[in-house]
Order: C-alpha cells, then sequence, then structure tokens
C-alpha cells in the first residue's frame, strides 16, 4: 500500500538472508558441520542452497530422510551457527546505504531464522540500537511454517 504519488510507502518489510544480509558461507559451513556430526556424506552447495528458508530439520531429512539422524544433523548445525553466525555473514553491498536513506519510514525485516539470530544481527550490523541511536529497523518478525 503507498501513500500516493510521490510520498513512496507507508512501511518497508525486508527479508533478511539473502536480502539484505550474505549469509551464505556461515549457513553452509553449518551445514557442513550438521551433516559431519550424523556421520553423513554432504550434498552438493546447490542442493542445499535450494533448503534455506525451510525449518531446519526439514532440510535435514530431506537428504538423510530419518527424522532422528536429522533431528541430530540440525543439532550439530545449531551448536556450531551459534558461536560462527557473523563469521562471513554480511550486508549486501549498498544495502547499509539504502537502508539509512529509507530511515524516515518504519521498517521491519521477516525472516524464518531464529528470532534471536534476526535480532542479533540487525543488531550487529547497527540496524536497531542496542541502547541509544537512531532505529533504522523497528521490528523483526520470525516465520514459522510448521506444514511447509
Amino acid at each position: 500500500m503507498s501513500r500516493g504519488a510521490g510520498k513512496g510507502p507507508l512501511a518497508v518489510v525486508f527479508d533478511l538472508d539473502g536480502t539484505l544480509v550474505d549469509s551464505r558461507g556461515d549457513v553452509l559451513e553449518a551445514f557442513r558441520r550438521g551433516f559431519a556430526a550424523v556421520d553423513a556424506p554432504l550434498p552438493p552447495e546447490e542442493a542445499l542452497v535450494e533448503t534455506i528458508g525451510m525449518r531446519l530439520q526439514d532440510c535435514f531429512e530431506r537428504f538423510l530422510g530419518d527424522p532422528e539422524r536429522s533431528a541430530a544433523g540440525a543439532a550439530g548445525f545449531r551448536a556450531w551457527y551459534e558461536g560462527h553466525y557473523r563469521d562471513r555473514t554480511a550486508p549486501f553491498a549498498g544495502v547499509d546505504d539504502a537502508l539509512r536513506a529509507l530511515s524516515g519510514r518504519p521498517m521491519a525485516v521477516a525472516t524464518m531464522k531464529k528470532g534471536r539470530f534476526a535480532r542479533l544481527l540487525v543488531e550487529s550490523f547497527g540496524w536497531a540500537p542496542r541502547g541509544r541511536g537512531a532505529q533504522i529497523i523497528h521490528l523483526v518478525f520470525v516465520f514459522h511454517y510448521p506444514n511447509l
């Protein structure tokens, strides 16, 4: 919905991974650690990339089939990602400037990433204040689709 000609949108909502930030390196490394945790071969990178955005255990089930092994693989992913979610993850070129240019409008992030990590990433790039300062991203929405 827009305000009218020349006035721009009332609010802007962005996806996080793949839109604002390039998290592919950290996510793929976390997958590598998850599959290693269950002694399973690592699927091809492009096949893994296709699962990004799905519920994590479902990603592993696609390749492992077994729900129990998949849960253990997802646990291995999370165990590594917990301490490394910002090792390689960075905003795409121009994103910071674009967000700051839009900063007069309410903005939000919508993501399937765990809420804590989404908020930590948004804060770590200076898009939401940890204390004082200009707030750029006003809200982080976390979506969960159990039936997908």
